[in-house]
């Protein structure tokens, strides 16, 4: 991912490794105007829901280190509801790249 996406108006405000476990995790980076998160999984699987809801092993966005899925964009009221569980038995990581609107 590009360092900055200042031609587009993102700047990156904080980054974030989550350790993606057997309980829901959300983003715990506060304070930072933060308008867009974008995700990409580093190691075994996860599920995610921005909606609110917690997500469970088997129910939530799939997304995997070994496939399409490995990156994705978490981005406006969602970034608050975004939560994330592992899929299988090992935990995951979650590398996440924190942005917001350059004024």
């Amino acid at each position: 991912m590009p360092k900055s996406d200042s031609l587009l108006g993102w700047k990156i405000v904080g980054h974030q490794t989550i350790t993606v476990s057997n309980t829901a995790v959300g983003f715990t980076v506060v304070g930072l105007n933060v308008q867009r998160a974008s995700c990409s999984v580093a190691s075994n699987g996860i599920r995610w829901r921005a909606d609110g809801t917690d997500p469970t092993s088997s129910v939530g966005e799939p997304a995997g280190p070994d496939d399409y899925t490995k990156s994705f964009y978490v981005d406006g009221d969602d970034v608050a509801d975004f939560k994330a569980i592992r899929s299988s038995g090992s935990d995951a990581e979650l590398n996440v790249i924190y942005e917001a609107r350059n004024p």
